[in-house]
């Protein structure tokens, strides 16, 4: 099969076609028809400082020959990926400078070529050097290349791809300064001064294109260091958002197991309350049957006018369960403690005084367990909160330090 060819733009390449066609290639082939060929495929490529000379030289912008370099370069470096097997990749300077050891080693390592290279490293055909670009187009070349950190991971793409003949080290471009101002001033001499004004023209045209290409690339650098900036900005603020949502939400958890205690709290003193609500409708239950007896007793009085009805009576009164003996005994407590101020708990409760004339009465039995305060020197939240034993008991809390409290030495 015939060896196909593909080329970088501008590259001077054309110095290798006795050798290639040696190797098989047809001299008819479109290079840059490379992938519509069939394998095995040699891949040439030259540094983007001699693509970009080759074509100042020709007239061609040196940005717009480097961004053609640079998407055909990648291109070729795809192909090859897609095609290992079938195709190698090599320098045109370093094919150039060793032919034979580019054919020894295609010979050695590359199974597509193994059969193309028979009698071949014996005569290997004298190579002439490529074509020179002018110092000076090179020059900016190589300037504009310096500016342009993009090409770095191709460049490293290429050299890792291609067959590893020579110094890597001599494909750089070196630009013999000397040189460049010698050909200024031979230009400047040899030249009419008409001419010499219009290539100046040119000249400074090229330069202030170039300086608006580096002022343009200085500026998308700017930009794109604003914008990270801007990123990393954007990126801190959120940051600080989440450590606020962060303790927000811890702050939020706190509150949510203080009310939670709260809760239990409550549903204890209101499990206490129905207990107590329970214990009254006994009692005033035993107290209706106590008040009918009584009734019955004066009746059988006022008919037979005989007999003692106080002792009718205290029999009747004896018969008081002993449950409700015990919560007058708290009442007559907490109404003749200090800590009971039955003033003042009116004052903070007018529904109380509405409906119970007895403030010590409805404190014992419902206000303390329903956390309302007994004075200013006894809040009955704050010692439940201190004490939730006796918040579990269901016992008044002033009740409770009067009985218990006080001698444990519980704090109020």
């Amino acid at each position: 099969m015939p060896l196909t060819v593909g080329v970088t733009p501008f590259a001077q390449w054309t110095s290798l076609s006795t050798l290639l066609t040696r190797m098989g290639w047809d001299e008819t082939q479109d290079i840059t028809a490379y992938k519509a060929g069939d394998g095995p495929w040699l891949l040439l490529h030259t540094r983007p400082e001699y693509a970009v000379a080759s074509a100042l030289d020709a007239g061609i912008p040196p940005e717009e020959a480097l961004t053609e370099w640079q998407f055909e370069a990648q291109e070729l470096i795809d192909f090859f990926k897609e095609n290992r097997e079938q195709a190698a990749m090599t320098d045109i300077s370093c094919a150039l400078r060793h032919p034979q050891a580019l054919v020894q080693w295609l010979g050695a390592n590359h199974t597509a070529f193994q059969d193309r290279f028979s009698g071949l490293e014996q005569g290997i055909p004298e190579l002439s050097p490529p074509p020179v670009a002018t110092p000076l187009s090179l020059l900016i070349a190589t300037q504009l290349v310096a500016q342009t950190p993009a090409l770095s991971p191709l460049l490293a793409q290429l050299e890792a791809s291609s067959v590893p003949v020579g110094n890597p080290g001599e494909q750089m471009p070196h630009v013999d300064i000397p040189s460049v101002l010698n050909e200024l001033n031979n230009t400047a001499d040899t030249q009419q001064s008409e001419k010499l004004s219009g290539e100046r023209d040119d000249l400074k045209a090229e330069n202030d294109l170039l300086l608006r290409q580096l002022f343009a690339v200085q500026e998308e650098l700017e930009r794109i260091y604003l914008d990270n900036k801007a990123k990393d900005a954007r990126c801190q603020e959120y940051q600080d958002e989440l450590a606020k949502q962060e303790a927000d939400n811890a702050e939020l958890k706190i509150a949510l197991d203080r009310q939670n205690n709260e809760n239990n709290i409550l549903n204890s003193r209101l499990r206490a309350t129905e207990d107590s609500k329970e214990s009254l409708q006994s009692q005033n239950a035993e107290l209706e049957t106590t008040i009918q007896s009584l009734r019955q007793c004066l009746s059988e009085y006022s008919a037979s006018k005989r007999g003692s009805p106080l002792k009718s009576v205290m029999k009747s009164v004896k018969k008081l369960s002993p449950s409700a003996r015990n919560q007058e005994k708290c009442i007559e407590l907490v109404r003749q403690s200090d800590l009971f101020d039955a003033d003042w708990y009116v004052r903070k409760n007018p529904d109380v005084a509405a409906k119970f004339p007895d403030p010590a009465m409805h404190y014992t039995l419902f206000g303390g367990l329903e956390g309302r305060a007994a004075s200013e020197r006894f809040d009955s939240i704050k010692y439940l909160k201190r004490h939730p034993d006796v918040a579990k008991s269901g016992v008044n809390p002033l009740v409770h330090y009067l009985l218990h409290g006080k001698a444990e030495g519980r704090k109020l």
